[in-house]
């Protein structure tokens, strides 16, 4: 006797209703909408930077950052809090 016959193995059916056609569509669908969403990010900080292109020193009690454009400054405060958001959780 086999171990199939000896019910050991589930036996599974084929249904062929979900293939891989069928999502295969979506999957492409989003894709590209991700990779769309990407892009216009991608633009919208772009032209933050550009227009946030003036030099700023930064003090804090007695002492003084170099100069960095403001957009390099909410950047690296950004890149900063997720480091720390990553740390903590």
């Amino acid at each position: 006797m086999t171990s199939k016959a000896l019910g050991l193995i589930p036996e599974f059916e084929l249904n062929y209703d979900n293939s891989l056609l069928d999502w295969l569509p979506m999957t492409f669908l989003k894709k590209w909408l991700f990779r769309l969403f990407l892009f216009v990010v991608c633009v919208l900080a772009f032209l933050a930077a550009s227009d946030n292109s003036t030099e700023v020193t930064l003090v804090f009690l007695d002492a003084e950052t170099p100069k960095w454009p403001i957009s390099w400054w909410i950047l690296s405060g950004f890149v900063i809090g997720i480091f720390f958001g990553l740390a903590l959780s």
